[in-house]
C-alpha cells in the first residue's frame, strides 16, 4: 500500500530545510555584520579566542546543513526511483492501477473497499412530499 503520508513527509522535509537555510544565512548576517553606526558596542565581548572557537563552531554547523541537505537530496532521490521501480513491476506484471505499492513493507495491495454506507432506517425515511 502506497504511503498517504509521502507527499506530506517531503513537503516537511522541504521547509525543514529551507527554515533552516534561512535560520543560518539570517545568524550568518547578524553574526558578521557590524554594528549600526552610533550603536553602542556590546560590554559582553568573547576573547579573541572564544571568539575565534565561536567562529569554527558556526562552520561547522554550517558545513552540517550542507551535509543535511545533500542527505536529504539522497534520501528523496532514493524514494523516487524506489517509486518508479515499484511502478515497472506493477506494468510488468499486469497489475490493475489500483494495486498500491507499501515502500515500508514493499509489499503491493489493493485497498479494501470502504464498507457500503448503511441504510437509513425507516423512522428517519421522510415520505415524499
Amino acid at each position: 500500500m502506497k504511503s498517504i503520508f509521502r507527499p506530506l513527509e517531503i513537503a516537511i522535509a522541504a521547509i525543514l530545510s529551507a527554515a533552516i537555510a534561512l535560520m543560518v544565512v539570517g545568524a550568518l548576517g547578524m553574526a558578521q555584520s557590524p554594528p549600526a553606526p552610533g550603536a553602542a558596542a556590546s560590554k559582553y565581548q568573547p576573547t579573541e579566542v572564544q571568539a575565534l572557537k565561536l567562529q569554527v563552531a558556526q562552520r561547522d554547523a554550517q558545513l552540517a546543513q550542507i551535509q543535511l541537505q545533500r542527505a536529504q537530496a539522497a534520501f528523496q532521490g532514493a524514494l523516487a526511483k524506489l517509486d518508479e521501480l515499484a511502478g515497472q513491476v506493477k506494468l510488468e506484471n499486469k497489475w490493475p492501477a489500483e494495486v498500491q505499492f507499501s515502500p515500508d513493507t514493499l509489499q503491493f495491495e489493493t485497498p479494501p473497499k470502504p464498507p457500503p454506507a448503511p441504510m437509513p432506517s425507516a423512522r428517519e425515511r421522510k415520505p415524499p412530499q
